[in-house]
């Protein structure tokens, strides 16, 4: 079950990165494009040390309990950056 919830959300992120792509570079002003086309480069960096961090919880506490770790530190992530930061739900 979990290689199948991995597999899901591997094949959802590659629906709905590109159209999430398309939509910020959309909305950017024409003078912050490569600005924002950077952060997203930042992103695809961060990716890897993500990576490196899950590796070393998997090796400590096993796969299925690093993927449960990781996975609810990505809701409270949302929740904190969706409570902190407002104005990022709004789009003109």
């Amino acid at each position: 079950f979990p290689f199948l919830a991995v597999a899901a959300l591997g094949l959802a992120q590659s629906i709905v990165m590109p159209v999430n792509n398309a939509v910020l570079l959309e909305q950017s002003p024409n003078e912050m494009r490569g600005r924002v086309l950077g952060l997203q480069g930042l992103d695809r960096g961060f990716a890897s040390l993500g990576g490196m961090f899950s590796g070393f919880a998997a090796a400590a506490f096993g796969g299925p309990m690093a993927l449960a770790l990781f996975g609810v530190l990505c809701v409270v992530g949302t929740l904190a950056v969706g409570t902190l930061c407002a104005g990022l739900r709004r789009v003109d």
